[in-house]
């Protein structure tokens, strides 16, 4: 594994629970790594005293672009999108270089903080990672309605659920749990959000974000004083709902390639994870119709358990 940034650690320790071999963490700024020894050691799950895992002080972009080793998967952090140099993370040549550093099935997961983002951000990265990878799958990084991230999953090959056993038992477990009554996990596959396509409607207008026309680079600042001015909004709330809930109807669900060959009961454990999000976002806005939205959310997951169990 390869982390773009280390932050506090905490989140590049929780690979230790898993059977990795290797985790390398790229991380700019050196004070950030003593930040992270000194302050949340007691975090990181071993990050610091592991043989498996290799912390560098360096550009975590010329660190992919220098060495031609390879990952099963690439985590490319949380960044604050008009901090300047950002841009260059999310530009295509970027992206190129890091599918040519994936192993065969490899990912790159890019995180984005959608409460800095405005539509138009989010558009152009979208844009750029349908240029480069194969599929780019969406994915909820939590339910918060002003708070929301997701991660943009760019897979080295085709991608299909079908495939991906590990997501399907760890939604059983929670799925059972909420048929007896005994816990409120929610399902990994409702974080499931759809597959992002270059023809999207809302995509394909968007430019290219490249080296050479570095547009993040310049529009996020912009967009950031928009926004507290009052002129522009951030991607959250009802606009995010609007895009994920025109990915996850039943008509696109039964037509969607990567979703093929799965039982269409889970279409509603995937359905479910949008509810949960409306009940946030109608939460958030004081809106009457917000248990209406939590109902709903279980009402498909006690649907889809007694379906699959």
């Amino acid at each position: 594994m390869f982390y773009l940034g280390l932050g506090t650690g905490i989140t590049a320790g929780t690979a230790l629970h898993y059977p990795v071999d290797e985790v390398i963490i790229s991380e700019i700024a050196p004070s950030a790594i003593q930040a992270s020894k000194e302050f949340f050691e007691d975090h990181t799950n071993g990050l610091y005293e592991d043989p498996r895992v290799t912390v560098i002080a360096e550009d975590g972009r010329n660190v992919l672009r220098g060495s031609n080793q390879t990952y099963d998967l690439i985590i490319s952090d949380l960044f604050i999108p008009w901090k300047a140099g950002t841009g260059t993370l999310y530009s295509i040549e970027h992206y190129t270089k890091s599918l040519e550093r994936l192993n065969s099935g490899g990912m790159y997961a890019q995180w984005l903080p959608l409460y800095q983002l405005t539509q138009d951000e989010f558009a152009i990265i979208a844009r750029s990672m349908t240029e480069v990878f194969p599929t780019v799958s969406l994915w909820r990084g939590n339910f918060y309605g002003h708070k929301a991230v997701v991660a943009l999953v760019g897979h080295q090959n085709d991608f299909s659920l079908k495939n991906r056993s590990s997501i399907f038992s760890h939604s059983k477990f929670a799925l059972l749990d909420q048929l007896n009554g005994q816990g409120d996990r929610v399902p990994f596959l409702s974080h499931f959000a759809g597959v992002l396509k270059r023809s999207d409607a809302r995509i394909i207008t968007a430019p290219i974000n490249t080296d050479n026309t570095p547009i993040i680079e310049y529009l996020a600042p912009i967009n950031h004083r928009l926004e507290k001015a009052g002129k522009k909004e951030w991607f959250t709330g009802q606009h995010m709902l609007e895009f994920i809930g025109s990915k996850l109807n039943n008509e696109t669900l039964s037509v969607e390639p990567h979703l093929s060959g799965i039982d269409q009961a889970w279409y509603d454990v995937i359905k479910a994870g949008y509810y949960l999000q409306a009940y946030y976002v109608l939460k958030d806005q004081g809106h009457k119709d917000q248990l209406a939205a939590k109902e709903t959310y279980h009402s498909l997951v006690k649907k889809a358990a007694k379906s699959l169990h």
